[in-house]
């Protein structure tokens, strides 16, 4: 069986990935976005640090407090930031939430957490915001494909 440790290194390596893509282009792709209505690379990355500071408020450990980059999805976001600077911050936090990840037993992931709406088992939690982050990376990757006209050949490779 999959542990939820290993679950999140995948979506991990895929989220890498994508910062490779961004590294190479300009940084117009960075920030694009089709409509008004939706987000850009840029704003669903910042996301994606919250999703981090969800996990984490969640597990056993000191609390931290979180990027300040990221962002929920009511806030009314007038300030763009620098893919090197979410980079930045992807590597203080990753790295806090794999350890914990990694330290968790089976005891901790069977524990059942209070939610706003219920409660639920930590391991459904944890494996349900890792399956989130992972299809905001595909919604990424859409972006990537309307920005650059890119294949996805060009982006998945062969």
């Amino acid at each position: 069986m999959i542990s939820i440790s290993h679950l999140y290194n995948i979506v991990e390596e895929d989220r890498k990935k994508l910062f490779s893509f961004f590294q190479k282009i300009d940084e117009k792709h960075f920030y694009f976005s089709p409509k008004d209505n939706i987000w850009s690379s840029e704003l669903i990355f910042r996301h994606l640090l919250m999703n981090i500071k969800w996990m984490l408020d969640k597990l056993p450990g000191e609390q931290i407090e979180g990027s300040n980059l990221a962002i929920d999805l009511d806030e009314d976001i007038t300030n763009k930031h620098s893919l090197q600077d979410i980079i930045k911050e992807f590597n203080k936090f990753s790295p806090i939430l794999d350890e914990r990840l990694s330290s968790l037993s089976d005891e901790d992931e069977e524990k059942t957490i209070e939610m706003w709406k219920g409660k639920m088992q930590l391991r459904i939690y944890l494996t349900r915001l890792i399956n989130h982050e992972h299809r905001h990376l595909g919604q990424i990757q859409w972006l990537l494909k309307r920005s650059t006209g890119w294949t996805d050949k060009e982006i998945y490779g062969e």
